[in-house]
């Protein structure tokens, strides 16, 4: 009999966690009481919101886009162009992800690789890879980076090539921190 109420106990905790969990990962579906009302809502990430229809011109490989970091203001829109990789999980679960400079070759472009996730570009030195990547983020109207997982939502995968429309970031040194992304379109 003892054992029968350990296993019921558990099966119930367990029950609790998913229940509770499941709760937590549902999209919210009505826009916010307070505030401004439905807008709330149509702020999110969505395909047809964010995913762009044409390439936009004029965009920079990520090392150049660093190299004339100098030149670019904070808040300036920019397009960049890149392949999603950088690390084993180039996506947060939220908004953002990030993209590598296009010359750099993932590991499985490398003859004999066999690496399992070629996307992080283990194979490249530390250095050059931190050079070459940035931080693409989707944000709301506050600068807050959208809770939607942009992966997911935008249908993206590691080592797809985007070109992606956005607004420079920068830190106090005139490094570029990150693009605040308002559209990305999907190269290959």
């Amino acid at each position: 009999m003892t054992i029968n109420r350990k296993h019921t106990f558990a099966l119930a905790a367990l029950l609790g966690v998913v229940t509770l969990g499941c709760q937590r990962a549902a999209p919210p579906t009505q826009p916010e009481k307070k505030g401004n009302g439905g807008a709330a809502a149509a702020a999110g990430l969505s395909r047809a919101k964010h995913l762009l229809g044409e390439e936009p011109k004029g965009a920079q490989h990520v090392f150049a886009l660093r190299k004339q970091a100098a030149d670019a203001k904070d808040g300036e829109e920019i397009a960049v162009v890149g392949r999603i990789g950088g690390s084993t999980k180039p996506f947060t679960g939220r908004a953002s992800f990030t993209i590598v400079d296009a010359s750099l070759k993932p590991c499985n472009e490398l003859e004999g690789d066999t690496c399992t996730s070629p996307w992080d570009y283990c194979c490249e030195p530390p250095e050059n890879l931190a050079r070459a990547t940035l931080l693409v983020k989707i944000v709301d109207e506050r600068g807050k980076t959208l809770a939607e997982d942009a992966a997911s939502t935008l249908g993206l995968k590691p080592l797809q090539t985007v070109v992606v429309r956005g607004i420079v970031q920068k830190d106090d040194k005139g490094s570029i921190t990150s693009v605040h992304a308002n559209g990305v379109f999907v190269a290959r």
